[in-house]
């Protein structure tokens, strides 16, 4: 009898999760059936019903996971060694997430500007995991310095996230460069204004 690790069905779990976000990210909630990602996590749909009851409980664990990474990469830039004075990390924050790296991988980029559109569809509970996934981010941001010396820091925090998603979002959709970078630009000296006070 073959004996598996005892975190093999987490570790397959994690793995089909992590799948199921590219597809979902890439082609939207419509876009990608349980077939699809399956073949994506180099699975069969059987395997994937061995994880989740339906393609609506993955999009909703996606969707959990997505805003728990954005909480971890505001915490990670935050919390870098080399992340210079108050306001240095979130210039290095805005420069990567508003960056041309991020811009062009939708499938592997951050879930908020991707998700939000599928969530606004999406069941009751879906939004709710969202929304408290966000709120979490926000209060993340409105606790870290410049943004907590100011009484709205919350607003502010708020705003923030508001400008990296649409940031993002607008900027793809341009035709060339130069028009997303104008309004990655755009976003990214508002964002620097916030957190100083402006």
């Amino acid at each position: 009898m073959t004996r598996y690790p005892a975190d093999r069905k987490e570790s397959a779990r994690a793995g089909l999760l992590v799948a199921a976000g590219r597809a979902f990210r890439a082609h939207g909630y419509g876009g990608v059936g349980v077939d699809g990602v399956a073949r994506e996590a180099g699975v069969t749909s059987g395997a994937f019903y061995g994880h989740f009851r339906s393609k609506e409980e993955a999009f909703r664990e996606v969707v959990r996971a997505a805003l728990g990474r954005l909480q971890a990469g505001l915490l990670r830039f935050r919390d870098a060694p080399d992340a210079g004075g108050e306001e240095a990390w979130l210039g290095a924050l805005t420069g990567w997430y508003l960056g041309p790296a991020h811009r062009a991988d939708l499938a592997g980029g951050c879930g908020l500007p991707s998700l939000a559109g599928e969530v606004a569809r999406a069941d009751p509970e879906t939004r709710a995991v969202f929304e408290a996934g966000l709120e979490e981010a926000a209060r993340l941001l409105a606790e870290s310095q410049p943004l907590a010396r100011h009484p709205d820091a919350a607003e502010r925090a708020r705003a923030i996230l508001v400008l990296l998603a649409g940031g993002v979002t607008l900027a793809r959709a341009m035709r060339g460069e130069a028009a997303a970078q104008r309004l990655s630009d755009a976003a990214r000296a508002t964002i620097l204004r916030l957190a100083r006070g402006n």
